[in-house]
């Protein structure tokens, strides 16, 4: 029932929310976690925050890239690897406020080889109490992207939480929308009927 939904989720408006639309991406979300290979540049010495953190479906978990490089001024990278070539349109970063990145670098690659950076457009925005970095572009096809990380607003070495690619047809998708209706879906329910779409 909508009353049993936390108070900072959002409510059923059928208006606003394109529940059909919202389960087709959190469907293709979920085959995305099942195939993508993610690697780093480096993570943290302790070897208990390392790059599989980055797609385990859990914001409570951060990949810590190494304090040294860092201080060498070499910057930290996260290759994703889709297995194959899709048209992606945005980038979901979820990452912890004290070690925030608020400069980046993006490259793209269908073979791993010749790689070509791309322009694109970073918004800010909450998950928690996390942040969520969007970072939006034209779509590209490619099977490999490459974020560096340049700099964090607080200096220190950057951290993340988890790394989305989206497909283009969903790039507009509202996150928190989607995860809500992902937790709560049948908070969303207005009807007997909607059971049955």
């Amino acid at each position: 029932h909508i009353s049993n939904l936390p108070k900072d989720n959002y409510a059923y408006h059928s208006s606003i929310l394109n529940k059909k639309l919202i389960f087709e991406y959190l469907n293709n979300r979920e085959q995305y976690y099942k195939k993508v290979k993610i690697e780093v540049s480096s993570s943290h010495v302790s070897g208990k925050n390392g790059k599989e953190l980055l797609f385990d479906k859990r914001d409570n978990t951060n990949w810590l890239s190494n304090e040294a490089d860092w201080e060498y001024d070499l910057k930290p990278w996260i290759k994703i690897d889709l297995g194959e070539n899709k048209n992606i349109g945005r980038i979901n970063l979820v990452e912890p406020p004290e070690r925030r990145s608020v400069n980046y670098k993006l490259y793209v690659s269908s073979d791993n080889v010749s790689w070509k950076n791309i322009k694109f457009n970073i918004n800010l925005d909450k998950y928690k109490d996390k942040d969520l970095i969007i970072l939006k572009f034209d779509s590209t096809e490619a099977r490999f992207f490459k974020i560096e990380i340049v700099s964090t607003e607080s200096k220190i070495p950057p951290a993340a939480s988890e790394v989305e690619l989206v497909e283009d047809f969903y790039k507009n998708i509202d996150y928190n929308q989607a995860i809500s209706l992902l937790n709560y879906p049948f908070g969303y329910i207005k009807n007997n009927e909607e059971l049955t779409d």
